[in-house]
């Protein structure tokens, strides 16, 4: 007995997606200010931003597992916090 098993991925591309988005996320994202003086504000900025997050992270990405290390430091961990 021979058992096949065809799996088919579809991938949606959607090139504006983000800019539809850019307008209403500004309007949102308005009355927030960070001032990088206060102390919390500070902490939070080192919590959320590339620079401070991808400090220990590899410069070249060799494997999948660095892959991997650059999602969770720079895309998911913020947004957890």
């Amino acid at each position: 007995m021979v058992v096949v098993v065809v799996v088919v991925v579809v991938v949606v591309v959607v090139h504006t997606m983000v800019d539809q988005l850019r307008a209403e996320a500004s309007n949102v994202l308005k009355p927030f200010t960070v001032d990088p003086s206060d102390i919390d504000d500070h902490v939070f900025m080192t919590l959320l931003h590339p620079y401070y997050t991808s400090r220990n992270l590899p410069i070249r990405t060799c494997s999948e597992h660095d892959s991997e290390d650059w999602v969770v430091e720079i895309l998911a961990l913020g947004t957890s916090e």
